[in-house]
């Protein structure tokens, strides 16, 4: 159930649904691009919803750059991290 968002062939992010849990690589900050990948599960109907609560295995700081990249995507507040929802 894991997700992997490559860039020209560089991992930018690697998403564990079961868990929530989103884990960056160097470029992460630099291309926006797989929050909207995870944005794109939802609304290509593959999943009802993704929600991230931890990154890089400590919960989701909702003032990050990985919280504002969500947010431009789609992305809300949830009690327990960020959501997208249809």
């Amino acid at each position: 159930g894991a997700l992997v968002v490559l860039w020209q062939g560089q991992p930018i992010a690697w998403f564990d649904r079961r868990s929530h849990h989103l884990v960056t690589f160097p470029l992460t900050p630099e291309r926006p691009e797989w929050a909207e990948a995870l944005r794109d599960l939802v609304k290509e109907g593959r999943v009802r919803s993704a929600e991230v609560r931890k990154v890089d295995g400590a919960v989701l700081d909702g003032r990050s750059p990985v919280a504002d990249a969500l947010r431009r995507a789609g992305f809300v507040d949830s009690y327990r991290g960020m959501v997208f929802r249809p």
